[in-house]
């Protein structure tokens, strides 16, 4: 496994999820906050059927390959996962960062893999993001701009 022959070359390794493409795109404005964070960082998003569990049958909006690949591209990133179950639980617990990262919208005791991170010496941070963009507001968005428009042409 890449991170367990990593781990004596790296002091800590971050770990990150996400289960849509628009809270990754925060992440490009940010990248800098995860390198001041620690040394290697591996982003977990759900998989396609965990989003649809978690968000209904028209989600995701981006196929995960599709966001995978978006998400590596980011300097900052190190190694992109996919998980299927609907929390980041497993992935924790295989990975065991010194690090879990999650969006400031989320408190400390509601992250998923917190108690699990915390019992084996490393710490939880929250960031904040540049902007308050998400799937769901982007595709009310949409929705909002295309149904004025088609109103006004019909």
């Amino acid at each position: 496994m890449i991170i367990k022959e990593k781990q004596e070359e790296f002091q800590r390794y971050l770990k990150d999820e996400s289960n849509s493409i628009s809270t990754n795109i925060k992440k490009v404005y940010i990248p800098e906050t995860y390198e001041e964070l620690g040394d290697i960082l591996i982003v977990a998003i759900n998989s396609d059927s965990s989003v649809k569990k978690i968000k209904g049958e028209l989600r995701p909006v981006v196929p995960q390959n599709e966001r995978a690949f978006i998400i590596s591209q980011l300097k900052a990133v190190d190694y992109v996962t996919i998980f299927d179950e609907e929390t980041p639980n497993n992935v924790i617990k295989v990975l065991l960062p010194d690090i879990l990262v999650k969006g400031a919208d989320w408190s400390k005791d509601k992250i998923v893999g917190s108690d699990i991170v915390e019992n084996n010496g490393g710490k939880v941070e929250t960031i904040k993001f540049v902007n308050n963009t998400s799937t769901t507001n982007i595709i009310k968005t949409i929705l909002e701009k295309y149904k004025i428009e088609w109103m006004m042409k019909n």
